[in-house]
């Protein structure tokens, strides 16, 4: 498809972003896609290797503010608290 069909097709970047998410990838919604890829991305961390020092102050205070938490089961890092 060339690129003058597709903007006729989508005008704006979000009819062009919903499309892919309804259509392609089969979400019903961007929450539901950013909820499932924000997941799969979490679950590719590694945990902090506290052997190699304490964190910065400035980090420390990031995650101790962040509304966003790493989950942990079995000691295994399996998403982050707003995909569940």
């Amino acid at each position: 498809m060339l690129a003058e069909n597709k903007m006729e097709i989508f005008p704006n970047l979000e009819s062009y972003t919903l499309h892919y998410v309804k259509n392609i990838w089969r979400f019903k919604n961007l929450v539901s896609a950013e909820k499932y890829f924000i997941n799969a991305l979490a679950r590719s961390l590694e945990s902090y290797d506290k052997s190699l020092g304490e964190l910065p102050e400035s980090i420390k205070i990031i995650g101790e503010t962040c509304p966003y938490k790493i989950v942990y089961r079995k000691n295994k890092i399996i998403g982050r608290n707003d995909g569940f």
